[in-house]
């Protein structure tokens, strides 16, 4: 037996109760109901209440769910798996903990049967089930499990996987259960009966069952007319029932209403096979006596069976179900083998009788009729409405009777609109009937229905449809028609005269009558176009004929208040024109600008200056038929305001602004009441311009005046006014206004318009180096001022004149480090001169800078820009230099003068008494040094010294410059000239040692003095050694 798991067998009523023990499950998900299919109850822990199940729902351990009548559950696990409930079935829920801590869930099968199918979990230990007749648990698998309490019995059908089954009479006997095998346990029996089973597992079969088929015995009691309870020793409450004829529980249905539940009668004495029944104590059934097979009868009512040709003959109860009211039913078939019949369990909360149901004739619907016509099944009815009447009402009568029971229920439908009748009394015949009301053609469907006591229906249908009677599509009729007071028959041609020059008014005339209703409306067309028609019965309309004749066409309709249209009534004109009213009109003594002008003639005005002028045309105009209905005037296609008709005029202003080259056109045209035109008079005023033209000037550019068009104007950065060039000027203007000035910046190619007239002007951000300016003004007459002879040209430096001038000293220095003597005389002015020897002048700057730069092997200098100025075209850069590569800083200030000459900025000035740019004898730093600083004082040893001789610019002095040399040990040449800044001279140690301290000056330089080691001499050893 599992562990921490032992089953007590209690027998109470027909039931077996399993109690657990144990530690608390570790905490599992709770099933969930997967769908409700049907009604379905739970009852959750703790509740005295059951409430309906609905999918979704938790079953939380504690939980009890019962499946109603064609109702099932599904119950999805978490960890895989399901449980079906089949009708009618109820079982409970928990979760017990076992001995490894692992929990197992515990279904307990109260009654009914259960699909179920589980997998292994890894927190599952097992599945376990527990019914009436014992327990079963498993790890995997599919099953079916059924309970009866009724006899504690159980049992279970493995479709695969295995399962254990254990008896509730010995829980320590466990059997296993292999897969397509069935088991039947009792709650009495030890070990489970099995047998093949070769079943599908198929859960939406609701009906299976793994029970099976019993008989059970009752016995006859001598003498007892009524129903005996007898309890058995297993529980069982057998009914026993006597040989003496009907017989009911109290509180049961009529002996006489429970005709399918039948008592073969048997031998006094002897034992018959009876059904028996498991009731519970507040359960009701009845019976009634019938005749055992071979005895004479007249129906199958008589018989147990059925009634064969006289001879009542065995059937077998193949099933029983439970019909919508609960109540049991059992059907009778005809079978070959003895007479056998199930045992009906009725659980505790059920009260169940037998009823009748053998008859199942439905009920008759006879004599139907609608509106005294008779109607059939399916028919297709029509019904006419009266003379001029657009609706229809009948009475629609018909009779209802019941083949089986009474007329519970009858009604009937017409449309959508229902009207339903009372029961009748048991074997009456109803006569019923409804009014039917038509008002439109759609058919309307007639549904009589009626249903018995039985639960049988008829129902029978027809359709019904209005039919108009013919008076109402019958169409208005149009007569009497006149036109112009004569008569115009349907179909009629007709003469007409058209007199004078204008148009003619013609009437038309006549009568519409409807049969239904009244005449509604009349149309009237000419031509297809409607003439607007007054009256209906009485009608007339009229229309204008132009007098120009032709013809037309006349329809005429009328419709009624139904909509129904007459025939169209036609007829013809043809009209006759006495006099030609198309003549056109004519115009003459036609005048412009004061001058007879005809059609076609050509003038020339000439146009001295911009003032507007007005010139006017006019003439007369006549017809020969009709009036001078109105006379147009057009200036190139523009019309003109004409004032008269008979005698007209127009005129338009001309000035210069609007002239052109092209000529003036000008139309006039007249038209008379028939809308007959003209010819055109057309002529043509061509209109010259002889106008002084304006004039207009460049003045400043960015404020620097620009008057000289030779001359270019240069512009800076930080001359522009807001970031942008700024061009100024005037205009004047000639004859006619100034319109506007317009600048070119390309040498005229393109313009571009200035701000204002007379003093203008134009800023532009620059976007090039250099432009070419023209101004032109333009006045109201479009005359352009004087081409320009020549552009301005303004040539602009994104740099101020700060930053050009820096950058013209920084090349300039910079060819002075590069030793490009051409290159600094090149930004070097002509006029160059200085204070200082060797530069006094460009020509003396040049040599000196020649020389140093073939002495140089390199030049170095360090420089600090400290200020730069720029007043006119005089500028200055002072900075700071150095020219030792050896120190840090700047020894040495200095400032470069340069003057704007046409080439741009030049050096013109220097002020530094210590330049860089001489080339100088003069000494200023003077340094000693030797090949060698230590000598032997053995009158032969001799090194050569060197005194580098610099400038005050710390240049290398000029070749040829004298240095002066002395010692105060050994001997030393005493003078040397300097090639390449270096003057060199031979030392000899001598004989004495010691240091000899060498010294060297240049002008009034004196260098550091240098020390030269003179080591003692070793004699030589003696010969031989």
């Amino acid at each position: 037996m599992t562990k921490n798991r032992f089953f007590m067998c209690v027998f109470v009523s027909a039931a077996v109760i399993f109690l657990t023990s144990g530690a608390s499950a570790q905490q599992l998900p709770d099933p969930v109901l997967a769908s409700v299919n049907g009604e379905a109850r739970l009852l959750k822990p703790g509740m005295a209440l059951w409430e309906k199940a609905v999918a979704g729902a938790a079953v939380a351990p504690g939980t009890r769910v019962r499946a109603g009548e064609r109702s099932s559950v599904l119950i999805n696990f978490h960890e895989g798996g399901f449980v079906k409930i089949s009708p009618l079935a109820s079982i409970s829920y928990e979760v017990m903990a076992e001995s490894d801590g692992k929990p197992s869930r515990v279904l307990s099968v109260e009654t009914g049967g259960l699909w179920i199918s589980v997998q292994p979990a890894e927190l599952l230990e097992r599945y376990i089930i527990e019914t009436p007749g014992g327990a079963a648990d498993t790890r995997e698998g599919a099953f079916f499990i059924e309970a009866n309490p009724a006899d504690k019995s159980s049992c279970v059908d493995v479709f695969s996987g295995a399962m254990t089954v254990r008896s509730a009479s010995a829980p320590m006997n466990p059997s296993a259960i292999q897969q397509n095998t069935r088991a039947l346990f009792k709650h009495d029996q030890p070990e489970p009966e099995t047998a093949e089973m070769r079943s599908a597992f198929d859960i939406s079969n609701d009906a299976y069952s793994c029970k099976e088929k019993k008989i059970s015995q009752a016995t006859i009691k001598a003498g007892l007319t009524t129903v005996e309870a007898i309890e058995t020793d297993d529980g069982y409450t057998l009914i026993v029932i006597s040989s003496s004829g009907s017989a009911s529980f109290s509180g049961g249905e009529a002996a006489a209403q429970a005709q399918q539940a039948t008592i073969i009668e048997g031998s006094s004495g002897e034992s018959e096979e009876y059904i028996t029944i498991s009731l519970s104590s507040n359960s009701a059934v009845a019976f009634l006596r019938c005749l055992e097979p071979g005895q004479a009868c007249a129906s199958d009512d008589e018989c147990c069976g059925v009634c064969d040709n006289g001879t009542c003959r065995e059937v077998k109860d193949e099933k029983s179900i439970v019909d919508e009211t609960g109540l049991l039913v059992f059907s009778a078939e005809p079978q070959t083998e003895a007479a056998y019949y199930e045992t009906i369990v009725i659980t505790r909360a059920t009260t169940a009788a037998f009823k009748v149901t053998q008859c199942e004739t439905p009920p008759v619907i006879s004599e139907v009729t609608a509106g005294g016509a008779a109607a059939s099944e399916g028919a297709a009815m029509t019904i006419e409405s009266a003379e001029c009447s657009a609706s229809a009402q009948k009475i629609v009568t018909w009779k209802v009777s019941a083949e089986c029971g009474y007329v519970a229920s009858s009604a009937v439908k017409v449309g959508t609109e229902t009207k339903t009748f009372s029961a009748l009394a048991e074997g009456q015949t109803g006569s019923q009937q409804v009014t039917l009301n038509l008002a439109d053609a759609e058919p309307k469907t007639v549904e009589i229905s009626a249903t018995d006591s039985f639960g049988n229906k008829t129902a029978f249908t027809f359709t019904s449809q209005l039919q108009l009677h013919e008076s109402m599509t019958t169409p208005p009729t149009i007569k009497d028609v006149t036109y112009g007071g004569r008569a115009a028959q349907q179909g009629a041609a007709l003469n007409a005269t058209i007199s004078g020059c204008d148009s003619q008014l013609f009437a038309i005339a006549g009568k519409a009558t409807a049969r239904c209703g009244s005449v509604s409306s009349v149309s009237i067309t000419q031509n297809g176009t409607p003439l607007r028609a007054t009256g209906t019965s009485d009608w007339s309309a009229s229309h204008s004929v132009s007098s120009q004749g032709g013809s037309a066409s006349f329809r005429i309709t009328a419709k009624d208040s139904r909509g129904n249209e007459s025939e169209p009534y036609d007829f013809d004109l043809e009209y006759t024109v006495e006099q030609d009213p198309l003549a056109p009109p004519t115009l003459t003594d036609v005048v412009f600008d004061g001058a007879t002008v005809s059609s076609g003639d050509s003038r020339e005005i000439t146009l001295t200056n911009c003032a507007s002028r007005s010139y006017a045309i006019s003439g007369k105009a006549s017809t020969p038929c009709g009036t001078i209905t109105g006379v147009s005037a057009a200036r190139n296609g523009t019309p003109l305001t004409v004032t008269g008709t008979t005698s007209w005029s127009a005129s338009f202003n001309m000035d210069a602004t609007q002239a052109t080259d092209e000529p003036v056109r000008l139309s006039v045209k007249a038209a008379n009441s028939a809308g007959v035109e003209s010819e055109p008079l057309e002529i043509e005023i061509s209109f010259e311009k002889d106008i002084a033209p304006p004039s207009a000037s460049l003045l400043t550019v960015c404020r620097v005046p620009a008057t000289d068009v030779y001359e270019p104007v240069k512009i800076y950065r930080n001359d522009l006014e807001s970031g942008k060039i700024a061009i100024r000027g005037a205009a004047t203007a000639g004859a006619c206004s100034l319109a506007r000035v317009e600048v070119s910046l390309d040498d005229g190619a393109s313009w571009r318009p200035a701000e204002g007239t007379s003093s203008w002007s134009l800023a532009f951000n620059p976007s090039s180096e250099s432009y070419l300016a023209q101004a032109r003004a333009v006045d109201a007459a479009g005359n352009l001022s004087d081409e320009a002879f020549q552009s301005l040209e303004i040539q602009y430096s994104p740099l101020t004149r700060e930053e050009e001038l820096l950058d013209i000293f920084r090349r300039l220095i910079q060819a002075y480090i590069d030793k490009n003597s051409s290159g600094f005389m090149e930004l070097t002015s002509d006029t160059f001169t200085s204070d200082y020897q060797g530069v006094e002048d460009s020509s003396s700057l040049e040599a000196s800078l020649d020389n140093k730069f073939i002495a140089e092997s390199s030049i170095y200098l360090r420089y600090q820009v400290s200020a730069t100025t720029v007043s006119g075209d005089n500028g200055q850069v002072s900075f700071n230099w150095d020219a030792n590569s050896s120190t840090t800083g700047y020894a040495q200030s200095a400032v470069f003068f340069f003057r704007r000459e046409e080439e741009g900025w030049r050096f013109i000035k220097v002020q530094d008494p210590n330049t860089f740019l001489r080339y100088t004898s003069v000494a200023a730093y003077v340094v000693i040094s030797a090949d060698s600083a230590t000598l032997t004082a053995d009158d032969e040893d001799e090194t050569v010294v060197y005194a580098t001789v610099r400038d005050s610019a710390f240049n290398l002095i000029k070749d040829g410059t004298t240095v002066t040399f002395s010692t105060t040990l050994g001997w030393i040449e005493t003078t040397a000239l300097t090639e390449g800044g270096r003057a060199e001279v031979r030392f000899e140690a001598g004989t004495i040692p010691g240091t000899a301290t060498v010294r060297a000056v240049s002008g009034s330089v004196s260098a550091t003095p240098f020390s030269i080691t003179l080591k003692q001499a070793v004699a030589p050893p003696p010969p031989g050694f």
